[in-house]
């Protein structure tokens, strides 16, 4: 079995990723997709929000830029509903 596949084996869940960087969001989605995770990629919080608000299927796990520059991350993670994040 290739080390994909195995990765495979142990991707389930959604994985929001927050990075305003795209040369670090971009690579990292690519691994996570690799593994079989879903992941869902914004820019910046606002649009995260906006992610976490439409989203219906739960999302396990968030990756959150600690340095956003429009999001400080502590007052992000507070903002949406826990129900929306679990």
């Amino acid at each position: 079995m290739s080390p994909a596949e195995e990765l495979r084996q142990f991707g389930q869940g959604t994985i929001l990723i927050v990075e305003d960087e795209e040369a670090l969001r971009r690579p990292a989605s690519k691994i996570l997709r690799k593994a079989g995770y879903t992941v869902i990629e914004a820019g910046d919080g606002n649009t995260a929000l906006e992610l976490i608000r439409a989203r219906q299927k739960r999302i396990s796990v968030l990756l959150l830029d600690i340095t956003l520059p429009a999001h400080r991350a502590v007052r992000f993670s507070r903002k949406p509903n826990a129900s929306d994040l679990t």
